[in-house]
């Protein structure tokens, strides 16, 4: 039996670089939430405001750490603001990327 024990809110967590860019046809692009792990108990995905589920084809939420997002098989139609939340008993946080996609 393992017991995580929350002490506050969730909070950044190393570096977080809110631009990121990626080539048409790249075959993956993975975008990590910047928070602590033992902070979170609820994390969800955003494209604009579309909630992020196990029915995206390509957008992949990582089963170990719901804290990665990966896209496969890059299209022109990636480009936008992905967004991060994070919550917990004490409070949430979220962290906004915006993914540039560009051709040859």
């Amino acid at each position: 039996l393992v017991l995580i024990v929350l002490s506050g809110p969730p909070r950044q967590f190393g570096e977080y670089e809110a631009r990121h860019s990626v080539k048409i046809g790249a075959t993956k692009k993975r975008l990590v939430c910047p928070v602590d792990p033992d902070q979170t108990n609820m994390v969800r995905w955003y494209k604009g405001e579309d909630l992020i589920d196990q029915f995206w084809t390509r957008y992949k939420v990582s089963k170990d750490s719901s804290l990665s997002l990966r896209i496969k098989d890059i299209e022109l139609e990636d480009a936008g603001i992905f967004i991060c939340k994070v919550s917990n008993g004490f409070g949430n946080i979220e962290f906004n990327f915006t993914l540039t996609v560009y051709g040859e």
